[in-house]
């Protein structure tokens, strides 16, 4: 990893775990956390605390959450993207990648797309089958991640030579950004 690199990733991380806190009470707080801003002329809400009543929007979420994310992950599934992940731990006969350098950012937008239908509406078993199938998910990402801790399935294997050697188009911090925004959103 080059001098660059690193100074980013110690910074990233000193300034993560600075802002650190010891209670849950940023659970509640919005997606976006503007209290101390002095620009800010708006404040938000957490996705728990909207209601969307019968109308347009909230056929859209049900229509989201029953159908879109069901689908949107059956379709990950059948181009080979989780199994990306699993063929790195060996849970998977896929010989190869499948999909550009980027394909590890659709699974995690796919967790923060259903960890945010479960912090928008009471649904018992679309609850449980959404965090069974995350959970599954997240154990399949964890063994494929490296040792060195270490995570994208382009560049693992026999890609490895090649990490961090074009940054400005190997979309490895763009995969690292999604997976942190998934992380988030489901922890919420």
């Amino acid at each position: 990893m080059n001098r660059t690199m690193r100074i980013f990733f110690v910074l990233a991380f000193s300034a993560a775990a600075l802002s650190a806190q010891t209670d849950d009470s940023w659970r509640s707080q919005g997606i976006l956390y503007l209290d101390h801003s002095p620009s800010a002329k708006l404040h938000d809400l957490p996705v728990s605390a909207v209601k969307m009543q019968a109308g347009f929007w909230a056929d859209r979420m049900r229509v989201n959450a029953e159908r879109s994310v069901p689908t949107m992950l059956q379709e990950l599934e059948d181009h080979g993207i989780v199994n990306n992940f699993r063929r790195l731990s060996g849970r998977s006969t896929q010989a190869t990648h499948q999909g550009p350098v980027y394909t590890d950012s659709d699974l995690y937008k796919w967790i923060e797309a259903a960890a945010f239908v479960l912090q928008s509406g009471d649904r018992p078993q679309l609850r449980a089958t959404l965090l069974a199938t995350i959970d599954r998910l997240i154990d399949d990402i964890l063994a494929a991640q490296e040792p060195s801790g270490y995570l994208n399935t382009y560049y693992q294997g026999d890609k490895a030579a090649l990490r961090f050697t074009e940054m400005h188009r190997s979309h490895e911090l763009y995969c690292l950004g999604h997976l942190l925004q998934a992380a988030i959103a489901y922890y919420r």
